[in-house]
């Protein structure tokens, strides 16, 4: 994650703030998960109940659940 977010503060801005929205996020609260936030800085962490992923996704309540 951090090369994607470091490329794209290249080219808005170094000092632009990452959101991080994540479903589930307890999951991601581990040492590997912790050590990537802080490797990305300047970081908010927006969470989402978990399994609430199809609510904001509409595509896949739409689109995908037919197949």
């Amino acid at each position: 994650m951090a090369p994607y977010v470091n490329c794209v503060r290249s080219i808005i801005g170094q000092d632009q703030r990452c959101v991080i929205i994540a479903d589930g996020i307890t999951s991601h609260f581990n040492e590997l998960g912790l050590e990537a936030i802080e490797e990305i800085g300047n970081t908010i962490m927006i969470p989402l109940p978990a399994h609430s992923s199809h609510i904001t996704q509409m595509l896949d309540v739409s689109i995908i659940h037919k197949f």
